[in-house]
């Protein structure tokens, strides 16, 4: 299966985010899109594809 991105839009407002250490830092983006999608990329692609899935199932059990 392939499948195809569109880069998630960034808000370029300054806004509050934590660390991995536990601190709270105000942070604005600088660029046009935010690249923080590439890690859960793949999630969000096993979970769509598993509703239309879904969806695709319960129709046939509809129509039979």
């Amino acid at each position: 299966m392939e499948s195809t991105l569109k880069p998630q839009s960034s808000i370029a407002k300054e806004q509050t985010h934590g660390t991995i250490p536990g601190e709270t830092i105000e942070r604005a983006i600088t660029g046009r899109h935010d690249l923080s999608i590439v890690i859960r990329v793949l999630p969000v692609v096993e979970a769509m594809t598993l509703l239309v899935l879904a969806n695709m199932w319960l129709q046939s059990k509809a129509w039979s």
